[in-house]
């Protein structure tokens, strides 16, 4: 009996992690610039599209040549400035790229990237509108100067944003409990003399 409670314990566990997804976010635009990172999200509770509200984390670190010129990270992130947009279909599993409809009174957010682009976030930001992808700064690192990174601008359509759901590592104790029952298999079946 103990042993069927074990492991209804165990699959309880198990399954209560599960819904948890989280993935690896790659970008590469021009002269040398790119940018990785990785976000995750309760896919129960997200819905269709995964915003700044249903991220349990995200981070990112921008690179030049291969080299590191800063990161950022956090959990849901809420910027002061208005800017932070976070657009992922959770049926495709695709950023939605987009930007803000200009101008007026009430401009339209259309749906896109806008990440870490705050005055209060120092590190290296993200942007994606319908024209251009690039990185963005505050705090000085990369260029000394807070803003967008004007090297790192791409044009959308010949640069790359992807996210690949990260592969999940099986936990010790799953492989310690299944080499456990493997061994009581094997003592239940030894014939006694």
């Amino acid at each position: 009996m103990r042993f069927i409670f074990t492991l209804v314990l165990l699959a309880a566990s198990g399954l209560a992690n599960s819904a948890v997804k989280t993935y690896d976010i790659s970008w590469s635009g021009a002269r040398g610039f790119s940018l990785e990172g990785q976000f995750s999200y309760d896919a129960a509770t997200a819905g269709d599209t995964v915003t700044f509200d249903d991220l349990l984390s995200l981070s990112l670190e921008g690179f030049r040549w291969g080299v590191s010129i800063g990161s950022s990270s956090g959990a849901a992130f809420a910027p002061n400035d208005g800017v932070g947009q976070f657009n992922f279909s959770t049926a495709t599993e695709s950023f939605l790229l987009g930007g803000v409809e200009c101008c007026g009174e009430n401009p339209v957010s259309l749906p896109s990237q806008k990440w870490f682009i705050d005055s209060n976030a120092n590190g290296i930001g993200f942007s994606s509108g319908t024209a251009y992808q690039g990185l963005y700064q505050y705090g000085g690192g990369y260029s000394g100067l807070n803003g967008y990174i004007d090297d790192s601008l791409t044009i959308t359509g010949n640069s790359t944003l992807t996210a690949t759901l990260a592969a999940v590592p099986i936990p010790a104790a799953v492989w310690l409990f299944g080499s456990a029952l493997a061994g009581l298999g094997w003592v239940r079946r030894k014939p006694t003399v």
